[in-house]
């Protein structure tokens, strides 16, 4: 869906009114307050809501009411939809931070100048995300830290990072 961010997904219910849990990869919860968002179930099935409140659980998890759904079983529907937000509603990231949505499909090459291949998948972890990228012979799974992810051009679409022994397979 061009020129919409995924910022999470909804992972159950919060109390009898509609309100959902769900991950968020946002810092900001305040600028989603009034604002459109999609909820998409991956299958073809898409709903715009707006949001009424929304607050943080921990690191990772919110609640998210939204005027469009008001009570649990309404609710249930969409455990496991993906949450997409207009790009432009998000403004809370530093000159040096990005989206991992906007790291995928990103080429990856070495400080050495060697093409790796592009990121597939992203695998989120409890310390930090691990990008997954597709090589010749499988893949390479390289650590989100200063360590070994370099630099990331989002213009050129370009990720360098550092490898060490181990890391090929």
């Amino acid at each position: 869906m061009e020129g919409l961010l995924n910022i999470g997904k909804i992972s159950g219910t919060h109390h009898l009114k509609g309100e959902m849990k769900a991950s968020s990869i946002l810092n900001n919860l305040e600028i989603l307050i009034g604002k459109k968002l999609i909820l998409d179930n991956g299958k073809g099935i898409k709903k715009l809501v707006t949001v009424e409140k929304v607050s943080r659980m921990n690191t990772k998890k919110i609640t998210l009411q939204v005027e469009e759904i008001k009570n649990k079983t309404d609710a249930l529907s969409y455990i496991g939809c993906d949450i997409f937000v207009r790009r432009e509603y998000i403004d809370d990231l530093e000159s040096d931070e990005y989206f991992l949505a906007d790291v995928k499909g990103m080429t990856v090459i070495t400080i050495e100048g060697e093409t790796l291949g592009k990121v597939d998948d992203i695998m989120s972890t409890a310390a930090h995300d691990i990008y997954i990228v597709n090589v010749d012979k499988g893949e390479i799974m390289i650590p989100d830290v200063k360590e070994f992810i370099k630099k990331v051009d989002l213009d050129s679409r370009i990720m360098t990072v550092k490898l060490i022994e181990g890391m090929r397979i």
